[in-house]
């Protein structure tokens, strides 16, 4: 894996806080920031910021049609940083600009694979309204709603749609 500048570390440092300001001017104009960085657990910027709930920054980085699906070096696709509490109007704002919710990772897995094991129904059956596909098969041939059988993610199985 290779290292990150400083400048890099810093990209991560500054979503984490959701400094928006400070992470757009170092974006722009550090020469020393590759896009495509991942942090030493594989996350892409884009990736890191919808897991932070960063969600300015992510809009931000998701105006850039290389990084909407760019997978980290965890092979992560953004997408799968959907967990809990999911923002309904960012997630509809991100695939309008072209995120995939059916990007699937190493495992064949999508989004709702990752969240059928712990989140509850409405975050599921919200991801399921922007578009991600609940019929989608992963590597063992679950679909989503087989992942929450497995898990026994009774929030999902029993939600009232």
């Amino acid at each position: 894996m290779s290292r990150l500048t400083y400048s890099e570390k810093e990209l991560f440092a500054l979503i984490k806080q959701k400094r928006t300001n400070q992470f757009v001017q170092k974006f722009e104009r550090s020469e020393y920031i590759n896009k495509f960085c991942s942090n030493p657990m594989g996350d892409s910027l884009l990736g890191y910021a919808i897991a932070c709930n960063a969600t300015i920054i992510a809009e931000y980085l998701a105006q850039d049609p290389e990084l909407i699906n760019y997978a980290g070096k965890n092979g992560k696709p953004p997408s799968h940083y959907f967990k809990n509490d999911v923002d309904e109007a960012f997630l509809v704002d991100l695939v309008g600009k072209g995120l995939d919710l059916n990007a699937t990772d190493a495992t064949n897995s999508t989004v709702l694979h990752n969240m059928a094991r712990m989140c509850s129904g409405k975050d599921f059956y919200t991801v399921v309204d922007g578009g991600a596909d609940p019929y989608a098969s992963n590597q063992i041939n679950e679909i989503p709603l087989d992942t929450a059988k497995r898990w026994n993610n009774r929030d999902i199985l029993d939600y009232n749609l």
